[in-house]
């Protein structure tokens, strides 16, 4: 990703809590700064990316070589047994199920996570401002999205307030620009009963992996970065309490090391060049797996995984 033009040229306040004094925390590589605020704690990118290039970044979120292999895809990450998508049906389905529940995922995409809901009896609504994703939506599972940021949404009155059982924001925190607003609607919208599911990469694992790290190496657009504790201060600030907090996607010791070797390039260039060796390739899957059965602190951890999970109630 190219830099020039990408980052504001002014620093912020802490758009948690408007402090402006703030402690570097690293570079990513695409060089923005990321920061903690050191009065709240919370973890920021500073100076934020220019919103014409984010606005970029979100209007080819959808785009593909062709809507089905898009949706493969899409198929791909809802399926997967250790996300976040699978956590958050086998709790609901644990305890009341859907049936008859309002339910809105902020964020929807192309609607697979609500299709799943509806299967199960809920009344589903979602929100996501691109119209790629509308089309999406309607083509494949005829969900029609609302498309506008949750923001004018609900300023438009579009989402009524105590209205939903059920709220699921999968991933998106991270990219909003002022999370307090972002969760002091979705707070408003809920039932006094009602339950609200955040997602969000594990910045908790830069502490174990350094840069290597997914919530830092993979997503550039992403504004904000939050660890289970920095994130459980910012839900209490917005008025909701987290009721269960977990991590999906575990990493044991051999998938971090793996992780970061991919990462150094002179080590990346090597095993591009040596990698159909069959002797090399059998040796590479013998020591990773001896690696997997070594134990540190953080495998023992509820902590190590790729993303956080929080459950929570309005206070």
């Amino acid at each position: 990703m190219k830099t020039e033009n990408i980052f504001s040229f002014s620093k912020i306040a802490c758009p948690i809590c408007d402090e402006k004094a703030f402690s570097d925390v690293t570079i990513r590589p695409d060089s923005g700064s990321i920061v903690r605020c050191l009065s709240c704690g919370h973890i920021y990118l500073n100076p934020p990316i220019e919103d014409k290039v984010l606005t970029e970044i979100f209007e080819k979120y959808y785009v593909y070589r062709s809507d089905e292999a898009f949706m493969e895809i899409i198929e791909g990450w809802f399926t997967d047994p250790k996300g976040p998508y699978q956590y958050a049906l086998k709790f609901v389905l644990a305890d009341k199920g859907f049936n008859g529940k309002n339910v809105l995922e902020v964020g929807c995409g192309a609607g697979r996570f609500l299709a799943e809901c509806r299967r199960y009896g809920a009344i589903v609504t979602g929100i996501d401002p691109s119209l790629t994703a509308w089309c999406l939506a309607k083509k494949y599972f005829d969900i029609n999205p609302i498309t506008k940021t949750l923001q004018q949404a609900v300023k438009e009155g579009d989402l009524p307030f105590s209205q939903f059982d059920f709220i699921f924001a999968f991933e998106v925190i991270e990219h909003v620009k002022r999370p307090g607003a972002f969760l002091l609607s979705l707070s408003q919208l809920l039932k006094p009963a009602g339950l609200l599911f955040i997602s969000t990469p594990n910045f908790g694992l830069f502490y174990q992996m350094g840069n290597a790290a997914a919530a830092v190496a993979g997503y550039f657009e992403h504004l904000h970065y939050f660890t289970c504790g920095t994130l459980a201060d910012c839900l209490r600030r917005y008025n909701l309490q987290p009721v269960d907090m977990v991590t999906t996607n575990m990493l044991n010791y051999g998938d971090r090391q793996k992780i970061m070797l991919s990462k150094n390039r002179l080590i990346s260039f090597i095993w591009k060049a040596v990698r159909r060796i069959t002797f090399i390739s059998a040796l590479k899957n013998v020591i990773f797996k001896k690696l997997a059965r070594h134990k540190e602190a953080i495998d023992l951890d509820w902590e190590n995984g790729n993303n956080i999970v929080s459950i929570c109630r309005r206070q």
